[in-house]
């Protein structure tokens, strides 16, 4: 069973890492990874919980590593989107210039 104290933390990240907060993001992540590592230490070798929770934060890692990378692809490719449409608005832009020179 997963503690409250980290779901609220999966919670937090979850938002974190939807809003493109990255610098939140590399906190909670840390957070996480402390607040599981605490968890474990108090239960008993060989505990089933611990595997649990191991499981757990690696699932709950992989999504933030997805919603991350899908991130930073969406942003290239709006950014690319931008040098391309840069050479149609600097035309555009000669092209008021030259009408109000008339």
């Amino acid at each position: 069973m997963i503690s409250e104290s980290l779901q609220k933390i999966e919670a937090e990240l979850r938002r974190d890492a939807a809003c493109h907060r990255y610098p939140e993001v590399q906190r909670l992540v840390v957070s996480l990874c402390q607040a599981a590592a605490e968890q474990t230490k108090v239960l008993p070798a060989g505990d089933s919980r611990i595997l649990e929770i191991g499981a757990w934060v690696d699932d709950l890692l992989e999504w933030t590593r997805v919603m991350l990378v899908t991130a930073r692809a969406s942003q290239a490719a709006e950014l690319r989107q931008a040098y391309f449409l840069r050479g149609y608005l600097r035309c555009t832009q000669t092209a008021a210039q030259m009408s109000r020179d008339l």
